[in-house]
């Protein structure tokens, strides 16, 4: 299966799935957590193509450039404030089960 054609299964997946408990939304997390990663690591692979830097120039760089960025910073934005929350409610349990 080519890269695209992946890519497309992962988006009809996950825009289709529509979880009805709470295992359903952990196998949710899941799926979104392995379509990140096989995008992140396919443009691993990518830009570090002769054809992809010979591609992209000018404009075209600058733009792919922002718009991976903003993506980028969104998810780490959104994973820092995740774990974040994870860590302190796992802090007032643990001192729950102290008191």
């Amino acid at each position: 299966m080519t890269w695209i054609k992946e890519i497309e299964k992962h988006i009809n997946e996950l825009s289709d799935f529509q979880p009805a408990d709470r295992l359903d939304y952990l196998a949710g997390i899941k799926k979104c957590n392995r379509a990140i990663a096989y995008a992140v690591n396919g443009w691993n692979i990518i830009v570090n193509e002769e054809d992809f830097v010979n591609a992209l120039t000018g404009d075209g760089l600058k733009d792919f450039y922002e718009a991976w960025r903003f993506i980028a910073l969104h998810v780490l934005k959104h994973d820092f404030t995740w774990k974040k929350r994870i860590v302190e409610s796992a802090r007032k349990t643990e001192s729950a089960y102290v008191a």
